[in-house]
């Protein structure tokens, strides 16, 4: 029993790594916006993979845990927070979208995508006290749903490669 616990710590740790270290990659993918919110995102893989090969907690977990840690060591206190929303508001819809059960990884994946964007533009809105934000609405739910396209075909690779190994 403690060694199922302990494994599934290790496991949750080896992904929260792996996604903080995917967020550091993110930093060199340059998008033709000029926006915090207009990045592709790639760390999300980690969290599409979790919400599909692990508990609904643990997805929640790695969804709050990772965009804090990540902005903490390369944005900041700020970065932090607009990681925190838009992960925090990604992860609910995506859990409510999959147990619904009439979309794909990657519906549910462009969901979280756009979500993650939505809630990112809020918080914007909010810390500049303004609503200019939002016009940069339409290109990222574009960005978005290709980001989500993409973050959702990565994530079912993983998941057939991860089905064979073992940790």
């Amino acid at each position: 029993m403690i060694a199922l616990r302990i494994n599934k710590y290790i496991r949750l740790a080896i992904l929260l790594s792996l996604g903080i270290c995917l967020q550091l990659l993110d930093n060199f993918f340059i998008l033709p916006i000029n926006s915090p919110a207009g990045k592709i995102g790639i760390a999300n893989i980690i969290t599409l993979y979790a919400l599909y090969t692990l508990s609904t907690p643990e997805a929640i977990i790695l969804a709050v845990l990772r965009p804090v840690l990540g902005g903490l060591l390369y944005g900041g206190l700020q970065m932090s927070l607009y990681g925190l929303a838009g992960s925090a508001f990604a992860i609910m819809l995506m859990i409510l979208f999959k147990k619904i059960n009439k979309f794909s990884i990657y519906g549910v994946s462009i969901i979280g995508s756009v979500a993650n964007n939505i809630a990112q533009i809020a918080i914007a809105c909010i810390m500049l006290k303004s609503f200019a934000p939002l016009y940069y609405m339409p290109i990222l739910v574009i960005f978005g749903s290709i980001a989500g396209v993409f973050t959702a075909y990565m994530t079912g690779l993983f998941i057939k490669k991860g089905a064979k190994a073992t940790l």
